[in-house]
């Protein structure tokens, strides 16, 4: 796999292109959900706390836990993770 592309499931995210592809096809996505997805896969080995995603991907921006909630939405939606059980987007109470 070239450097700066992340393969997971059916996904691929390209740096160089700054890009998803899911099966192939590059998936359209807001530039913040994309900035959140690029976090996400940087940081897997750990679980990141809601107040940093918010201070990385909405840096000077006060934004409400809905729009959090949904760009984390979209992006579960974006790389196929409908799964409750085994997802690849998890979310951790009071994390």
């Amino acid at each position: 796999m070239p450097a700066g592309i992340y393969s997971f499931g059916e996904c691929e995210l390209d740096e160089v292109r700054w890009e998803l592809r899911r099966r192939g096809a590059r998936v359209e996505l807001q530039p913040k959900t994309l900035e959140l997805l690029f976090f996400l896969v940087k940081n897997r080995d750990r679980v990141v706390p809601k107040r940093e995603l918010l201070q990385t991907v909405w840096p000077g921006v006060v934004i409400g836990e809905s729009s959090l909630t949904r760009s984390m939405s979209l992006a579960r939606r974006a790389i196929g993770d409908t799964s409750t059980t085994d997802a690849m987007i998890r979310t951790y109470a009071r994390k």
